[in-house]
């Protein structure tokens, strides 16, 4: 396992403080199907609600399992594989990275990312599309990627490949870290929002499996959206849509009717 500076581990998260979290979804996660399948694993929400914990606890039931695993932040990873770039070892250094059963990237979103750098990690994201799985985790809504990677393009890209065969878990809740000091804390960082997208940009995270179907949609006013059928948590088919909003009204909270049928709720 790459430089994990803590084990964390299923037994040590205190479920009771982010209720939002469904605990036998992740216990599911922890079977480890998702890796056996190629899948990504995409755990979204404010700073302090444990997405860096799962992330890591997952990869030890993975280790415990004879899995090989990979974790490192995004910031590391670019780093990495700008300077391979520049020593001209850039596919060696990508095959290293597709070595592992599971490559966890921590972080992304919370710093900026070099220029190139979304470039760099699309042709690792790409190479390991459908041959090996992944856990990533973020502050910031897909939809801000383009701002996160600097290119819209190559976040399209990105997220083309990471929620085809996905699953995605959004936490909503306080910082743990802060627990003691709530009080201290400005309303807005206290909030148990969503993550919310910027210019009622909505996006929409459909998983598949038979005749189920769960749609989690980040959007501005933090609206969830879902079939009358909750999916599976190891869907097996993940597709992104984009829809701009051309008005609050049309992502108010009453019954709204979007494209394909879609209702919000």
């Amino acid at each position: 396992m790459g430089r994990l500076a803590t084990i964390k581990t299923l037994a040590g998260f205190d479920f009771t403080f982010q209720p939002s979290l469904d605990r036998d979804r992740i216990f599911t996660l922890a079977q480890l199907g998702f890796v056996d399948r190629h899948e990504a694993v995409h755990f979204l929400g404010p700073p302090g609600t444990g997405k860096s914990h799962l992330a890591t606890a997952l990869g030890v039931e993975a280790v415990k399992a004879g899995k090989s695993v990979y974790f490192t932040t995004l910031a590391d990873l670019i780093g990495s594989l700008a300077r391979s770039e520049r020593e001209g070892r850039l596919q060696e250094r990508i095959r290293f990275f597709c070595r592992p059963s599971l490559l966890i990237v921590d972080e992304i979103g919370y710093l900026p990312v070099v220029q190139g750098g979304g470039n760099l990690f699309f042709q690792l994201v790409n190479a390991r599309y459908e041959r090996g799985a992944m856990i990533l985790t973020s502050n910031r809504g897909f939809a801000e990627w383009g701002d996160v990677f600097g290119d819209p393009v190559v976040a399209t890209a990105l997220l083309d490949r990471l929620l085809h065969h996905a699953v995605v878990v959004q936490i909503e809740g306080s910082s743990y870290r802060l627990r003691q000091h709530a009080e201290l804390m400005p309303e807005h960082v206290r909030s148990k929002a969503l993550i919310a997208p910027p210019a009622f940009t909505c996006f929409f995270s459909l998983a598949m499996r038979s005749r189920s179907v769960w749609i989690n949609w980040s959007c501005a006013c933090n609206v969830a959206v879902k079939f009358p059928s909750y999916a599976e948590v190891d869907a097996r088919e993940a597709v992104g849509l984009r829809y701009a909003c051309s008005s609050k009204t049309a992502v108010s909270r009453s019954t709204t009717m979007l494209p394909s049928g879609l209702c919000v709720r």
